[in-house]
């Protein structure tokens, strides 16, 4: 981060005495995007994990949510959203999933970004890639998908 990433606030400490703290321009789910994205080796996976970290905030944010809200919430969007296929718009169409190979990498980028100690200051969901239950908000090794080929 450069210096002009940033601005100033003065925090009065009491009598004369003043503060000068950093005051970040970018929310804490954005800065946490950030140093979990630059913490990933391959950029292969940065690119796909970044792009779907993007469009599931965007889904996300058009449900007046983000990934530092209610656990539940987000736990069980990320499920409903990683399983159906999309529209170009973001939209999901819901009455067709997506096969076992795309739901489990759209899974394994949110859950890599929930369990790491970047998120854990900013995001209260954790959202693991074994599986979802409800009533915790976690993936349970139920829900991720294996291949139906025979």
């Amino acid at each position: 981060m450069s210096s002009t990433d940033f601005t100033t606030l003065t925090r009065e400490l009491g009598g004369d005495q003043q503060l000068l703290l950093p005051a970040l321009t970018e929310s804490r789910v954005d800065f946490g995007l950030r140093m979990w994205l630059l913490n990933l080796r391959s950029p292969r996976t940065v690119e796909t994990y970044a792009k779907t970290m993007t469009r599931f905030r965007a889904f996300l944010g058009g449900l007046g949510h983000d990934l530092d809200g209610d656990r539940r919430i987000v736990a069980l969007t990320a499920e409903r959203w990683c399983r159906a296929k999309h529209l170009p718009d973001g939209r999901l169409l819901e009455e067709q999933t997506v096969g076992a190979a795309t739901f489990n990498q759209r899974l394994a980028a949110i859950s890599s970004f929930s369990t790491t100690p970047s998120s854990t200051s900013c995001c209260p969901a954790r959202i693991r890639s074994t599986g979802l239950t409800a009533t915790t908000g976690r993936i349970t090794p139920t829900s991720r998908r294996t291949s139906c080929r025979r």
